[in-house]
């Protein structure tokens, strides 16, 4: 999509009256086999660049992927903002006191909440469970659907975890099961932003993420009651959820922080400032 409106963009070049906001919502290129993407970012690039980024703003969710960016394809920062995603956390708070019995789990839980696909690495959160299984007695929920649903659900008949293991997909509400679990754990070989680690947060839980590229450290790093594991490494994770299973710590609620970051107002005064910007631009 953004190739197309670059090239679109091209028509209209002597009248320069459209202005652009290419939005990038994850690590480009992270396939290295996946040549049509390569092939179609390459050019994308080169039209932005001999089109000198006129009336054009590249939006990123993350540092993350503005670093990752602005190192793989030459660009100068300056054409580069960073908006967040933004949530509701009035919406978000009016599930606090859901009763957990209506959720149709018996006991405490470890969850997971992400598509069922290569990039969440669901493998390896079943196979750190499965290491820790004699070490707690908490169950491991995951919620989503995606087309590696029945090789987890494989891989969770063959360690004999059919107990202890739920998948449930078609959840349309998760907000009621971030509130009653004990522990949140995102898994992920890489993540653009992870939206879901900043509505555990609103949700109080204690986080154990992988330091993956490219938000997790960047998103975890002001908060206690947070762990970053090793990425891709069963080992590391296993030993994180624990440790942090251990800890008794009082969660520290920034709700002032995640509101001027990630607020849904926070959300469009950036969008606000930076159409604004292109008056500059202009000049």
């Amino acid at each position: 999509l953004n190739l197309s409106v670059v090239i679109i963009k091209l028509f209209f070049l002597k009248k320069n009256k459209i202005k652009l906001l290419l939005h990038f919502h994850n690590v480009l290129n992270v396939n290295k086999f996946n040549f049509k993407e390569r092939f179609i970012n390459y050019i994308l690039f080169l039209l932005l660049k001999l089109n000198n980024f006129r009336n054009i703003k590249l939006v990123t969710v993350s540092n993350g992927i503005k670093n990752d960016l602005c190192k793989s394809f030459n660009i100068n920062e300056k054409h580069v903002e960073v908006i967040y995603p933004s949530i509701d956390f009035n919406q978000i708070a009016k599930y606090e006191k859901y009763n957990k019995k209506s959720l149709n789990i018996s006991n405490k839980y470890i969850l997971n909440i992400g598509r069922l696909e290569k990039q969440k690495n669901h493998a390896l959160l079943i196979k750190a469970f499965y290491k820790i299984r004699n070490l707690t007695d908490l169950s491991l929920v995951i919620i989503g659907d995606g087309k590696l649903k029945n090789k987890l659900v494989k891989l969770i008949n063959d360690l004999d975890l059919n107990n202890r293991v739920k998948i449930f997909s078609n959840i349309q509400n998760p907000y009621p099961y971030y509130y009653n679990s004990d522990l949140f754990v995102l898994s992920s070989l890489w993540e653009g932003f992870g939206l879901v680690l900043i509505e555990a947060l609103a949700c109080k839980l204690k986080i154990v993420a992988t330091d993956c590229p490219c938000s997790p450290k960047e998103l975890l790093h002001n908060f206690e009651g947070t762990s970053l594991s090793k990425n891709n490494d069963a080992e590391d994770l296993a030993k994180k959820i624990i440790e942090m299973l251990k800890k008794n710590i009082q969660f520290d609620f920034k709700r002032k922080y995640l509101e001027n970051n990630f607020s849904v107002s926070a959300h469009v005064n950036s969008y606000y400032q930076l159409i604004n910007s292109f008056k500059e631009i202009e000049k």
